[in-house]
């Protein structure tokens, strides 16, 4: 998760130097906000998934393993990334980008209430090893 979560750090400055190189040339913000939201979910959105994941599993006393629901929660937030930046291309139908974007909202509280609904619950419960914490 962790590289797949940097692979979107990538795409995003990717993006924003085609943007700058298209401003510095053209003068026109061809890509909108795809880099940003390219930042923010692919990158920060993923990595928190994978990365909390992790930690709440070992501060548990559970194997350091994502299950099934984790990893269609972190792919998840990485195709909620693509619904979002696909939203941005000016290629695209306004009407259909418009569609786009509370379909990303859907996604990304869908994805994100998921993994909560798997993650918090350790955070109220004992260690299930029986260790400190």
């Amino acid at each position: 998760m962790l590289h797949l979560s940097l692979a979107g750090l990538a795409t995003a400055m990717l993006l924003y130097s085609v943007q700058s190189l298209a401003l510095a040339v053209g003068g026109a913000a061809i890509l909108g906000t795809a880099p940003m939201h390219t930042m923010a979910l692919a990158y920060f959105s993923a990595m928190a998934i994978g990365m909390v994941s992790r930690v709440s599993l070992g501060h548990a006393g559970r194997p350091l393993s994502a299950d099934s629901l984790t990893w269609v929660c972190f792919w998840g937030m990485l195709a909620t990334a693509a619904v979002r930046v696909a939203a941005e291309i000016e290629a695209i139908p306004a009407g259909l980008r418009l569609q786009l974007l509370p379909v990303a909202a859907a996604l990304w509280l869908g994805f994100f209430g998921a993994w909560a609904w798997r993650y918090v619950p350790m955070y109220l419960r004992p260690r299930i090893d029986g260790g400190p914490g």
